[in-house]
């Protein structure tokens, strides 16, 4: 996973760009420290199969990658484009990306990152 990191911002690239079949979840990772605002961004670059469906969700846990509960998804998404989700305010502290993908034979080339920013100062 890259990061970027700026003075008031945060950018993991929790799914580098791939193909991929199936449903896959990133590696859980500890937030270093308190974020006032997240945005998930999502770049399909490709899509084939029948019927394909990829829902991409946002999950905290509360034991450090033992336990899962969904913050936030997306819709389902079927086509090439780029998506941009709003997280809550509250993020968690221990987080991961998890992309479900359904349909007959799907195949999605795709990016997925997160932007945490911190509004107040410091």
């Amino acid at each position: 996973m890259a990061n970027v990191y700026g003075k008031k911002t945060r950018i993991r690239n929790d799914f580098p760009s791939a193909a991929r079949t199936s449903t896959v979840a990133s590696e859980g990772s500890a937030l270093p420290e308190a974020f006032d605002e997240s945005l998930l961004m999502i770049n399909i670059t490709a899509v084939s199969g029948t019927a394909p469906t990829l829902v991409v969700s946002y999950q905290v846990s509360p034991d450090d990658g033992t336990t899962w509960f969904t913050k936030s998804s997306t819709a389902t998404l079927s086509a090439t484009g780029q998506t941009l989700v709003t997280l809550p305010d509250t993020i968690g502290r221990f987080y991961r990306l998890n992309a479900v993908i359904g349909g007959t034979t799907p195949s999605f080339t795709f990016a997925a990152w997160v932007e945490f920013k911190r509004t107040g100062e410091g």
